[in-house]
């Protein structure tokens, strides 16, 4: 049997059976793999991620970045900023 060769509701409902065994096995396997080490997840710090990335031109071109985005600081020219006048 052929899948590509099924029409209509037995198309769908082949690819509907098969994607069910597929998360169904994903689950399985997730669950008997264990638990993630400890320490692994998403990186969520934008300052850590840009330290990573490209060291701490990145992270002073981020928290210049930062600074214009809240509006505590101006740019001044191209190239400079300035902090705004409390």
């Amino acid at each position: 049997m052929n899948p590509f060769d099924l029409r209509g509701p037995e198309f769908l409902l082949f690819y509907l059976l098969l994607a069910l065994l597929t998360f169904a096995a994903l689950g399985l396997w997730a669950r008997f793999r264990g638990a993630p080490p400890k320490g692994v997840g998403l990186l969520r710090d934008a300052y850590l991620i840009a330290g990573l990335r490209g060291g701490e031109n990145e992270v002073a071109r981020l928290a210049i970045f930062s600074l214009l985005a809240r509006g505590i600081a101006t740019r001044v020219g191209r190239r400079d900023v300035q902090m705004k006048e409390s």
